[in-house]
């Protein structure tokens, strides 16, 4: 197989990453999300950074939020958001209560920081869940600040 035909190193990590998915063990796939952090790029995760935000056999849930922020890819707002839908039951391994998780979402949307992701954070200002809700008014009053 001549170069042009080798799976990239890229590749090859979101393999490793989505065959732990597969396994559903918690500490392989927390091991696979080890491979992330041998690239100095997350562009070419994202797709599987978003989708272990919604994965629950792991224990990295705030680590893969703080790649999604940094990555700062509206491809993410979706996931960001359907997260926010959950009543965080996959997340009770943190010990965090509501508004600390909420916390992780909503910087991530600020730095995304589209139209799209800020309508996001509008939405869950309204949020019956109080935590949620106070999180996202205060992330807008962040937003009001800098305007």
């Amino acid at each position: 197989m001549d170069e042009e035909q080798r799976p990239t190193a890229d590749h090859k990590i979101i393999e490793q990453i989505r065959e732990a998915m597969r396994s559903a063990d918690a500490y392989e796939v927390d091991d696979a999300i080890d491979l992330l952090y041998m690239s100095d790029r997350i562009d070419p995760f994202i797709d599987v950074i978003n989708d272990l935000l919604l994965f629950p056999h792991h224990h990295r849930h705030q680590e893969i939020t703080r790649l999604i922020q940094q990555a700062q890819s509206p491809l993410s707002i979706e996931f960001i958001r359907k997260a926010l839908l959950t009543n965080f039951d996959y997340l009770q391994y943190t010990g965090s209560d509501d508004g600390p998780i909420a916390k992780w979402f909503s910087h991530a949307l600020f730095d995304i920081g589209t139209e799209e992701a800020i309508n996001v954070i509008r939405e869950f200002a309204q949020s019956p869940n109080a935590e949620i809700r106070f999180e996202m008014n205060y992330r807008l009053e962040k937003l009001n600040e800098e305007i």
